[in-house]
């Protein structure tokens, strides 16, 4: 009778322990039969199975199939008095969770086995998180591990902590040394490179980042050009976990930098070549680049005009014209023809005025349009075509005024001429006729030299 009085008291203590618990638990005898639960393992259950668990009910049936087997194992060793805690997801009736399961069992003060608790925490929230938080780190390594830059992470001593599939591969073809966890990075470097590695290093030790492309043909004999980050790792807490280094192979970018470098230097030596003056302007007019032969024209060395705006060279009375046709040429350049050529009033030094020819196209340089103007200083030949031309004009104003006085001896001339040519003249008229001849002949030289006067002054005025 005492044993059960001690046994009924022992049941009802559990009884209150379960009702007041917070967690999912129950009471199961070595039989699998219910022998207590508490509210919340009811209204789990309910919400698994459609059912509610009664006292005397056999526990098996409130265990989905699918966990069957794990619920029996579990059962067994718990039985032989271990305590058990598993991580399970249950899934019924189209419900599934992540629940850590305990199984502990419970003796009477007299060592009696009552039966087994089984306590269901609901850490589905915190299982997917974790999951989640694992899937993402497995994705963050895959992605590591494949990168196409080299990864590695030091701890304070430059001992390796981590590297990926890139640095390793790397590190043995640049120094046939196998990379392992814990060596000193330093091993792996050249004399040529330790010091370098050291300073960002410290820097990196300090909170700074730094970065520095190296041509790996220097310390390796290596056709390799990399970029190099070394940069502080922060665990959540701010605490230092390490420094990282990555390595960027750039020889593609940096062979394409290179090449481009040469070309610019050999258009430039092309440029400076060329005994005209040369100017290229960028979309927003401003001289990007200029010949040494600009200064002959402009008085200008390369220097002070590049990075100025072209309008310095143009007069001001003419400066908006003239910037809005180059912007709708660098617009619209088909409108204008390939290459265009015009006379215009440009600017030297001390904004003194000349007359150029412009010959101006587009050029392409780095995918970016260009404007390409070549200038030539016309100022002497326009003004000496002007001048011949003036000349011209008055020669001709010349003629056109004498030639009615150079007729009129011409025509006596030839009358007198066809006159002497008659037979029947008698002496006296023949000796007139040849005195009048030899009037009209002086008349007629005497034209000839005053209009050869005329224009001798009209050359030289």
């Amino acid at each position: 009778m005492e044993g059960q009085e001690q046994s009924i008291e022992t049941f009802e203590i559990l009884k209150a322990i379960l009702d007041n618990s917070p967690e999912s638990i129950v009471l199961i005898s070595p039989e699998h039969k219910v022998l207590a639960f508490n509210k919340v393992i009811k209204e789990i259950l309910k919400l698994f199975f459609n059912r509610e668990i009664k006292e005397g009910d056999d526990f098996r049936d409130f265990v989905a199939p699918g966990s069957q087997e794990l619920y029996q194992t579990t059962f067994k060793r718990s039985i032989m008095g271990t305590n058990e805690i598993v991580v399970h997801q249950t899934t019924a009736e189209n419900n599934s969770f992540w629940f850590e399961f305990k199984m502990n069992p419970v003796y009477s003060q007299a060592g009696i086995l009552l039966g087994i608790t089984l306590t269901a925490k609901n850490i589905d929230k915190e299982k997917r998180m974790q999951m989640e938080i694992e899937n993402l780190a497995e994705m963050f390594e895959a992605i590591v591990e494949n990168a196409s830059e080299s990864i590695l992470l030091f701890d304070r001593e430059h001992k390796i902590l981590m590297f990926n599939k890139t640095a390793k591969d790397r590190l043995y073809f640049y120094t046939g040394k196998e990379i392992c966890i814990g060596a000193d990075f330093k091993d792996y470097l050249n004399e040529s490179n330790i010091n370098s590695f050291l300073v960002a290093f410290e820097k990196a030790l300090k909170g700074y980042r730094s970065g520095a492309e190296r041509d790996l043909n220097e310390e390796y004999n290596i056709d390799l050009w990399v970029l190099s980050k070394m940069f502080p790792v922060y665990r959540r807490s701010g605490e230092l976990l390490g420094v990282s280094l990555f390595t960027i192979d750039i020889t593609e970018r940096k062979q394409a930098e290179i090449a481009m470098a040469e070309s610019e230097e050999k258009f430039r030596k092309i440029l400076e070549s060329v005994p005209l003056a040369i100017l290229i302007l960028d979309k927003d007019l401003k001289i990007r680049i200029a010949n040494y032969a600009t200064e002959e024209v402009f008085d200008y060395s390369p220097e002070e005009l590049e990075e100025k705006s072209v309008e310095i060279l143009v007069p001001e009375r003419f400066r908006a014209l003239h910037l809005q046709n180059l912007k709708q040429y660098i617009e619209r350049p088909s409108s204008y023809g390939l290459r265009t050529k015009r006379l215009t009033t440009a600017l030297k030094r001390g904004r003194k005025e000349m007359i150029a020819e412009v010959n101006f196209n587009i050029v392409q340089i780095k995918n970016e349009d260009f404007i390409l103007l070549i200038i030539q200083n016309v100022t002497d030949r326009i003004r000496a075509e002007q001048k011949n031309l003036n000349q011209l004009r008055r020669l001709e104003t010349i003629a056109w005024q004498q030639s009615h006085e150079v007729r009129r001896p011409v025509a006596n001339i030839l009358g007198l001429v066809n006159t002497l040519k008659k037979e029947d003249l008698k002496d006296f008229e023949k000796e007139m006729s040849l005195d009048y001849l030899f009037e009209m002949t002086e008349e007629l030289d005497s034209i000839i030299r005053k209009i050869v006067q005329y224009a001798s002054n009209s050359h030289h005025g």
